[in-house]
C-alpha cells in the first residue's frame, strides 16, 4: 500500500471518529488499535476518557490490544482514571502483555511494570504484573519482586518471578541472590508449585 493511500485511510478514520453514533465510532476505534499511527493512538487516548460508556469501553479494549509500545503511557494513565474493575482488569492485562512484547525496550518494560505493580491493589492485578516482571533480568526488578514474597496472596507468583530473574543474574550477583534464595524457595514450597515452576529456583540453588 502506498503512502498516499495509507494517509487517506488514516484521515478517513479520523474523520469518522468525529461523526456518527457511538456504535459506528466504537467499530472505528477497534481499527485504530490495530494500526500503528500516532494520530490514531491519540484519538484512542481521547476516546478512552469520554463520558459515553460504549465509546470508552471500545477505546480501552483497543488500547489494551494494541501492539504499539507507545500505547503503554496511555494505559498507565488509565490505571488512575478507570474505576470499573472490568475495565481496570483489561488495562492491567494490556500493560502486562504489551510491556512483555519484543518491540518494547527493556528499560521501558521494567519502568512500566514497576509502576503498574505499585498501582495494583488486587492480588489478580499483582499476579499479572509479577508474571511480566519475570522477563526483566535486572537487579532492580529482582528486588521489586522480592518485596512481594511476604504478601501471602501473591507469594507463589513472586517466587516464580524471582527464580526466573535470579537464574539470569546468579553468576554476577551471587551473594545477594544466595541471601534471598531460601525465602523464595520456602514461599514456592508452601504454595506447592509444580516441578516446572520450581525449576528456575532449583537452577539457582545449584548454580
Amino acid at each position: 500500500k502506498d503512502a498516499l493511500s495509507y494517509n487517506i485511510e488514516i484521515k478517513g478514520i479520523l474523520n469518522g471518529l468525529n461523526r456518527g453514533d457511538a456504535a459506528f465510532r466504537s467499530a472505528l476505534l477497534g481499527v485504530c488499535g490495530s494500526v500503528r499511527n500516532t494520530a490514531l493512538l491519540q484519538a484512542l487516548d481521547r476516546a478512552a476518557r469520554e463520558a459515553d460508556g460504549t465509546v470508552k469501553d471500545a477505546a480501552i479494549q483497543a488500547l489494551a490490544a494494541s501492539e504499539n509500545p507507545e500505547a503503554l503511557p496511555c494505559l498507565m494513565n488509565l490505571l488512575s482514571n478507570t474505576p470499573g474493575l472490568t475495565q481496570k482488569d483489561i488495562v492491567f492485562r494490556g500493560i502486562a502483555r504489551l510491556a512483555s512484547g519484543k518491540d518494547t525496550e527493556a528499560a521501558l518494560r521494567e519502568e512500566t511494570l514497576t509502576r503498574a505493580l505499585a498501582l495494583a491493589e488486587r492480588p489478580e492485578e499483582k499476579r499479572l504484573i509479577l508474571g511480566a516482571l519475570s522477563g526483566c533480568p535486572t537487579l532492580s526488578a529482582l528486588k521489586t519482586v522480592e518485596a512481594q514474597l511476604d504478601t501471602a496472596e501473591v507469594a507463589a507468583e513472586a517466587a516464580v518471578a524471582w527464580g526466573k530473574i535470579a537464574r539470569e543474574l546468579v553468576q554476577t550477583h551471587r551473594d545477594e541472590i544466595s541471601a534471598v534464595a531460601p525465602k523464595a524457595i520456602a514461599a514456592a514450597k508452601k504454595a506447592e508449585l509444580p516441578k516446572a515452576a520450581m525449576q528456575p529456583l532449583a537452577d539457582v540453588r545449584k548454580a
